[in-house]
Parts: C-alpha cells; sequence; structure tokens
C-alpha cells in the first residue's frame, strides 16, 4: 500500500497475520462461529489498494486458513467471490491443503452455539460477517460484526470515506461505528480495523470483545478484550 515496497510483500504479511496466528482468540480458522446444524463455514477476503485486485471465499469448511485460498482467488482466477462448493471445488484444483470440519470446531464455539439456541429457542444462529475495502491513495478497511447491519451501511466504504476526508484511522472508525449504531437500532453492533495512506493503523469496536491483530515487520499484536494488547515477536 505504501508506494516504495513491492505490493507482494504487504500481501505476504497481510496473510501470514493470520496464518501464524491461527488461535481460537481470533477466530480465524479454529474456533470460528458454529452454524446451526454445528458446522463452521468461514469467509475471508484480501484486496490489493494499487490495482483494486480482490480476492475472497466464503462458506468454506474444509480449508483451515482461508485467507491463504482468497488469495489464490485474486491471483489466480478472474473473479473476486467464490463460496461454498464453488471455492472448495477450486481448492481441490490447485492441490490447496484440505482438512476435516470436526477439526476446526472448538468447545468454546460448541459453547456459544448452545448459549445461542437456548437464548432464542431455535436453531437459527445470527449471521456474523465482515466486509473490507482498500484504495492505496487513501487506505485500507476490514470489518466485522452483525454482516446485514455492516452492509446496509457500507461500512468498510464508509470508514475510508471518512479517511479521505482527512480523519485519522481512529477517528474514522469511532465515527462510523457510532452512525451505525444509531442508524441500525438495537443492531448496529461490529468493529474495524484500518490503516491510512501514511501507514497509521487503529481500530475500533463497539460489541463486548472484538478479535484484532495488527503487524509491523517482525511484531504481532493481538487482543480481544477491552485494553487487551498482547505481543509476539514473528520467529520468537
Amino acid at each position: 500500500m505504501f508506494g516504495k515496497y513491492d505490493m507482494h510483500v504487504y500481501i505476504q504479511s497481510v496473510s501470514d497475520v493470520l496464518v501464524s496466528t491461527t488461535l481460537i482468540l481470533l477466530y480465524s480458522s479454529i474456533g470460528g462461529s458454529l452454524t446451526s446444524v454445528g458446522h463452521v463455514e468461514l469467509d475471508a477476503g484480501i484486496m490489493e489498494g494499487k490495482t483494486l485486485e480482490a480476492g475472497a471465499v466464503g462458506c468454506v469448511k474444509t480449508v483451515k486458513n482461508p485467507v491463504s485460498l482468497a488469495r489464490q482467488v485474486m491471483e489466480k482466477t478472474d473473479h473476486v467471490f467464490l463460496v461454498a462448493e464453488g471455492a472448495e471445488q477450486f481448492a481441490k484444483s490447485i492441490s490447496f491443503a484440505e482438512v476435516e470440519n470436526s477439526s476446526l470446531i472448538s468447545q468454546k464455539s460448541l459453547d456459544a452455539l448452545e448459549r445461542t439456541r437456548a437464548r432464542y429457542k431455535t436453531t437459527i444462529q445470527a449471521n456474523y460477517s465482515g466486509g473490507f475495502f482498500a484504495d492505496d491513495t487513501i487506505g485500507g478497511v476490514c470489518t466485522t460484526g452483525n454482516g446485514e447491519a455492516i452492509a446496509k451501511m457500507v461500512l468498510a466504504h464508509r470508514i475510508s470515506s471518512k479517511m479521505d476526508a482527512g480523519f485519522s484511522p481512529k477517528e474514522a472508525c469511532d465515527a462510523a461505528l457510532e452512525e451505525m449504531r444509531l442508524r441500525i437500532d438495537g443492531d448496529g453492533y461490529g468493529g474495524a480495523i484500518a490503516v491510512n495512506k501514511n501507514g497509521d493503523v487503529a481500530y475500533s469496536f463497539n460489541t463486548y470483545r472484538m478479535s484484532w491483530a495488527i503487524r509491523r515487520r517482525d511484531e504481532i499484536r493481538f487482543g480481544i478484550n477491552r485494553g487487551e494488547e498482547i505481543i509476539e515477536r514473528i520467529g520468537d
């Protein structure tokens, strides 16, 4: 995203953050939220801000690190978004590693599903997903939370537009999330992480907690609860 460096270095770094922090804490693969029938279905996307190339996968059940598959969609196909069986067929066509869905299920996610069933007295699982947007002239944004609210507010693009107007990443995230909370009464909850064209990074959320991770060179910072920041060195 930042001029003098090769875009592939950044793309690899983005992929590595999620692949190297495959923790239940981050819900990026193992321990992801379960569907009503008890399966893990994973989504991921990646976008390159210089060319606006993008790749995404949704509802994949047999891929441990969906962001890596999303990168392959971006780099090896003319498509932007592959879902479910189509995404998994593409994975097989490029000999992408497959896993059993059961290996992605954690006790924590099972407990969360039971709480949801008890609360709503139904087998319907709430839909939580995110959106993303990147443009080299502005920056990049990734969101998570109530997918319906995020889609209605076009949240990632809204945050990007605020950065383009001069807001800092933190100011843009805070303002857009507050707008979503007020406009989508009762359901406008989520979070975002944003980086501007100068490399300033910030995250914000209006939920009880949010998984987040930031990598700078050989250091990853991540957390889930408010005020929590865990630091790990790559290679330690």
